[in-house]
């Protein structure tokens, strides 16, 4: 909170108090304070008439303590007041203000009954179980009459005071209404300063619970704010119950007090004596008692008027020049901002001293002890602002001389920095230089490696498996026509079963019939086995060739021939059409003429890849396929490239094997390839400057799309 925001509150107050202060005073012809009656303990119905003998009646000043004989209780006992009121103006428009009555009241003009607060059956024996709440009563032309009038007051009298908090007021109805409102204002203004004070430091004591006085502070103004408030009885408004406004009341003022020293003590970094012990015990002593018989009078605070009362407000005299003893003995200790708390504790005994001179009626007003508290808090509010500022200040001057060294400091690093700034520099382009280089060669070295390693494998598991094609050729038919080794042998068989028959006996020609059959059962099984292997050596063949010519895919060289790619891809469509089309496959085109420079061979090399690819997507036998198998192949010239694209409706790639579809030896599908396919065409499309890119969605298909320069 700013020290210019703390200001304008506090001028505002001493300002709006004195203006305040002087709409309660400055009384014009057209109000009137009933100060002045007349007392009778004499509980007769005949008190309310206008005209009566008063010889008996005894002088009383409604606002002083009654001179009365003491009573020992008031429960249920009812008491009278009288006073002479002089109209000699117009009777319209006439209203009196009450404040809060401390029991029942019957209030009587000129024998009629005007108002009755119904709260008490007077002549029974109990407590009057509800205040009443302070309000402005208009009063119709035909309760008045120009000249003398009588106002009859009949109360259950519950303090000593005349069961009023102040001063009956009355007169013109918009000037009571004037007062009555800026009244209400007031105090709402006041409670709102004191709750705004609360709950700014309790935020602020969040951060920095080390330091209690500020807890302290902010729980002082909260009591503050809700005593301010139900003082004047602006609880009623909100509910009549007597328990709120004695608990909020009688029963908080003394835990402000306590809260107040507690503050002082932990601000000025004082151990509390036995002197503020004793006032703090006695204040807590006093709450208890307004509790419990606030327990025993269902929420009314009778034997606390009676006996306690006029001791708490004595006591507050002593407290208060205690605390100014204890902040100037703190000024000749020079604790810091000890000045300050002794203003915020003198505005307080001003207020406090003047608030006496009117209990005792010797100044015709209200009293301003509730701006006396609200202007100490606003005053301890700067020094706490003040305080929060100078540790601040602080932290900043070490803060600046911190980064005025670090300066210096920095400007020497700065000069042996530069130095070293063009060293490091080129270092960094040497290494630069050295690590680019690194990697080609560990990468060349690689691929040399892993060429060479193929290279040589496959040469020789190709030579292997073509000699063992050679021999299972020879018992293997190679052709739809041709008969094999075992077909012969089984004819041969037969033509000397039939030979011999006519010579042998039935017996024996039966048991040749038997072993000849096992014979042919035997030649049967050993050319499936042949035919198994047969199929497997073709593989190995092709898994040989493809690793020798990823092997070789280094030393190929650009073509420089004009390739029509339209012819290419057409004739590739050609030769698969049959096959596709008994997996259920079939093509859809766009294809338009596209001429390139290069080697048909790699082109028709890239596109069969692509396309085979597409069929093994559409082809795995693990895979339920729900739509048609369809595969599409696009080629159009697209600025300087031919753009060629092969989609299928397989199953997609999944996202995590997407950046591994063009490494070497990778594949998804083992059974079907090797997954040097797509490595093989990736470096042709390389070779050429070209680019392949790949989309695919798990489940929607995949789309392969390859750019090749035009030149």
């Amino acid at each position: 909170m700013s020290k210019f925001t703390l200001f304008i509150f506090a001028f505002w107050i001493v300002l709006s108090s004195a203006v305040v202060g002087q709409s309660r005073v400055d009384w014009s012809k057209e109000t009137v304070i009933l100060s002045n009656w007349l007392y009778s303990e004499n509980d007769n119905p005949s008190n309310k008439a206008a005209n009566i003998d008063e010889k008996a009646w005894i002088p009383q000043d409604i606002s002083n303590k009654l001179p009365i004989l003491e009573i020992d209780s008031y429960e249920g006992k009812a008491f009278w007041y009288r006073t002479h009121l002089q109209i000699e103006s117009e009777i319209e428009d006439k209203a009196i203000l009450l404040p809060i009555a401390f029991s029942g009241l019957q209030f009587y003009i000129n024998g009629n009954l005007f108002y009755d607060s119904s709260m008490v059956n007077f002549g029974e024996k109990k407590v009057p179980y509800q205040y009443d709440k302070p309000q402005l009563l208009r009063i119709t032309p035909n309760y008045l009459k120009r000249g003398d009038n009588v106002i009859a007051l009949r109360v259950s009298n519950m303090s000593f005071d005349g069961g009023f908090d102040g001063n009956l007021v009355f007169g013109n109805f918009n000037k009571l209404s004037y007062l009555w409102i800026t009244n209400l204002i007031w105090v709402f203004f006041l409670t709102f300063i004191s709750i705004y004070l609360f709950l700014y430091y309790l935020f602020y004591y969040s951060y920095r619970p080390k330091e209690r006085y500020i807890l302290y502070f902010s729980i002082m103004n909260f009591y503050m704010g809700i005593w301010l408030f139900t003082y004047k009885g602006f609880l009623f408004y909100f509910t009549l119950n007597s328990w709120g406004y004695s608990l909020f009341t009688f029963f908080i003022a003394p835990f402000v007090l306590v809260f107040l020293s507690n503050f002082i003590y932990s601000f000025l970094d004082t151990k509390q004596d036995k002197i503020i012990r004793g006032f703090n015990v006695l204040y807590l002593l006093i709450a208890l008692v307004v509790l419990i018989e606030c327990l025993v009078h269902n929420g009314l605070a009778f034997y606390y008027f009676k006996y306690l009362f006029e001791p708490f407000i004595q006591s507050l005299m002593l407290f208060l020049g205690y605390l100014l003893y204890i902040t100037i003995k703190a000024i000749r200790q020079k604790k810091p901002f000890a000045w300050r708390i002794l203003i915020g504790i003198a505005f307080l005994n001003i207020c406090f001293y003047y608030s006496v001179f009117v209990f005792l009626n010797i100044i015709k007003s209200d009293p301003i002890l509730n701006e006396g508290f609200i202007i100490m808090s606003l005053v301890f509010a700067t020094v706490l602002a003040k305080r929060f500022t100078t540790t601040f200040d602080q932290l900043e001057d070490l803060n600046i001389n911190l980064e005025n060294k670090v300066v210096d400091r920095t400007k020497q690093l700065v000069v042996a920095n530069d130095e070293l700034s063009v060293t490091n520099e080129h270092l960094n382009k040497t290494l630069s230089e050295l690590e680019i280089a690194q990697k080609k060669i560990i990468k060349m070295e690689k691929e040399a490696t892993e060429k060479q390693l193929a290279g040589g494998f496959a040469h020789e598991m190709r030579n292997a498996l073509a000699g063992a094609k050679l021999v299972i050729g020879k018992i293997i038919p190679q052709k739809e026509n041709e008969e094999s080794l075992c077909s012969k042998n089984s004819t041969m068989l037969k033509e000397i079963f039939l030979k011999i028959k006519p010579l042998v006996d039935p017996k024996t020609m039966q048991d040749i019939a038997f072993l000849m059959r096992d014979i042919n059962t035997n030649e049967e099984t050993i050319e499936r086995i042949l035919g198994i292997v047969s199929s497997s050596t073709n593989r190995g063949l092709r898994v040989t060739t493809e690793i020798l010519n990823y092997s070789e895919v280094g030393q190929v060289t650009k073509g420089e021939f004009i390739v029509n790619m339209e012819s290419v891809i057409q004739k590739i469509l050609n030769e698969s059409q049959e096959e596709f089309t008994g997996y259920g496959i079939t093509f859809q085109t766009d294809i338009e003429k596209v001429e390139i420079l290069g080697n048909d061979d790699h082109f028709d090399s890239i596109v069969k890849n692509l396309i085979l690819n597409s069929k093994d997507a559409l082809t795995d036998k693990y895979t339920q396929y729900t739509k048609e198998k369809l595969i599409k192949v696009v080629c159009k010239k697209e600025d300087n490239f031919c753009r060629i694209e092969v989609t299928d409706t397989g199953m997609g790639i999944k996202k995590e094997h997407l950046h591994r579809i063009f490494d070497p030896f990778f594949s998804t599908k083992p059974s079907t390839g090797i997954g040097l396919g797509l490595g093989y065409i990736s470096k042709l499309i390389s070779i050429y400057n070209g680019k392949i890119e790949v989309e695919s969605e798990p489940g929607e298909g995949t789309t392969f799309i390859v750019r090749l320069p035009l030149e």
